[in-house]
């Protein structure tokens, strides 16, 4: 840990050197400089905890990372960037090693109001919008690795849908990783939905080039009163590296936020959500889906925050291991005093394929008062015997009855997908995960650069 920390010293170092050349970020700077003073006086405690840290992630600190401070060119990624989905109508916006590409402007504002773009851009040309959210504090979380994002990022996604305006098409926001060398990418990401606003969108992590890297990814979504968001969160990477994705929401009166956490491919990854229903029947439907084999690790931690009273809540993570792969559910749902007449409920339903898989599941409930509805529940176990035996019966080979209970037991997440391409597009990548098909290489799960069409073995929809 000694090491990692001597290294993130020397990308503090490499970052201020280039702040020094940008006057007009002072404001920013300066509270970086003081999260960067922040993460060094913690000696990170979360990455040393026992609940958090493996030998696996100790390997993965042990790396000299760099940052890149530079932003990448358009051109660079033309060549190997193209979309193999059709007809997917969405508005694309790319990060290529933490930089926000464009070929016209760093940020697009659309007809009816909405600004997607560059955080930075965002920074410079409407700072009032973006400010208040980068200085909210979270030292509170006790954890470093979101002290370390706000330390070091140098750009991200800005997201602002103004007041009653339902945005026509979905956005797709895309993590591009390209590099031969380790790599630290501490993006910051900020969603803002104005009052009876509505948004679909989907935020994908993929890798279009091997590497070795660490990526730190911080998103803010804040929902005004009356507010609508859908959020899919889609992880596709390669088996070296560490991601940290962390995604803060807080909801005003009413507010609807459906969210989908799929993960495909991970070598560490550790995802949490936390959303705080701050506002009177907000409500919040909270899935996640991950495939995981081999020795990859997944852990999905959930918090939501039953602040206002008459507020809604609804968790279901489902998960196959396979291999030699360890997975773990976190979910935590607070009841304040106040937030009488709450309905919450919470489910973790796990499969593991292998004695070698491991499997830990810790549902939470904490309440401080009456009058509610909130309960809790985890499973975890293997495909039914009885059920495999009812499919062979019939004529269905042992490795199609698998696949079929196992789509079958998927398709409660996929089905929960709001945009219609993109569920069908998540459907067949869990067909082709399952098949051992889906590898992260240099393919992004949504946008790669073969169109090629992959053979069926049989259709399991019947």
């Amino acid at each position: 840990m000694d090491g990692f920390i001597q290294n993130m010293r020397q990308c503090f170092e490499q970052h201020r050197a280039i702040s020094l050349t940008e006057p007009h970020l002072s404001e920013l700077h300066a509270l970086q400089a003081e999260a960067q003073q922040h993460f060094l006086q913690t000696q990170p405690y979360c990455l040393q905890s026992k609940k958090t840290t493996s030998s696996s992630i100790e390997h993965l600190l042990q790396r000299n990372y760099g940052l890149q401070l530079t932003p990448c060119t358009y051109d660079s990624l033309d060549s190997v960037f193209h979309c193999s989905i059709e007809n997917r109508n969405t508005a694309m916006f790319v990060l290529l090693n933490g930089w926000y590409l464009y070929r016209h402007s760093a940020l697009t504002i659309f007809p009816d109001g909405v600004v997607a773009g560059s955080l930075r851009a965002a920074l410079k040309q409407f700072p009032e919008w973006v400010l208040p959210h980068l200085k909210e504090t979270e030292y509170v979380l006790n954890n470093d690795m979101v002290t370390l994002n706000k330390a070091l990022f140098y750009d991200g996604f800005f997201i602002y849908v103004p007041d009653n305006v339902i945005a026509d098409s979905p956005l797709q926001m895309v993590n591009l990783v390209r590099t031969t060398n380790p790599l630290l990418i501490p993006n910051r990401d900020i969603v803002i939905l104005g009052k009876n606003a509505s948004l679909k969108m989907a935020h994908c992590h993929d890798t279009i080039q091997h590497g070795k890297t660490l990526i730190d990814d911080v998103t803010h979504i804040h929902l005004g009163d009356g507010a609508s968001l859908h959020y899919y969160k889609i992880e596709n990477k390669e088996h070296d590296s560490l991601l940290f994705d962390h995604v803060f929401v807080e909801q005003g009166a009413g507010s609807r936020l459906y969210s989908g956490t799929l993960t495909f491919n991970a070598g560490h990854a550790q995802n949490y959500l936390s959303t705080n229903l701050r506002g009177p029947h907000a409500e919040a439907r909270l899935n996640g889906l991950y495939l995981v084999d081999k020795k990859q690790q997944i852990q999905n931690h959930v918090f939501v925050n039953h602040i206002a009273p008459d507020c809604k809540s609804h968790q279901l993570y489902k998960g196959i291991a396979d291999e030699e792969a360890t997975a773990s559910f976190h979910g935590h749902i607070l009841v304040n005093e106040h937030a009488t007449r709450t309905e919450a409920y919470q489910s973790s339903k796990n499969i593991t394929l292998t004695n070698t898989a491991h499997v830990t599941t810790q549902p939470f409930l904490e309440i401080y008062t009456d009058d509610v509805q909130c309960s809790h529940g985890a499973t975890i176990g293997q495909l039914n015997d009885d059920a495999l035996f009812y499919l062979r019966s019939r004529g269905i080979c042992e490795y199609h009855a698998r696949m079929l209970l196992m789509h079958a037991f998927t398709k409660e997440i996929t089905d929960t997908i709001d945009i219609h391409s993109l569920r069908d597009a998540m459907t067949e990548l869990v067909e082709k995960r399952l098949r051992g098909e889906l590898q992260s290489c240099q393919n992004c799960i949504l946008c790669c650069n073969d169109k090629k069409e992959l053979p069926w073995q049989m259709d399991i929809k019947i």
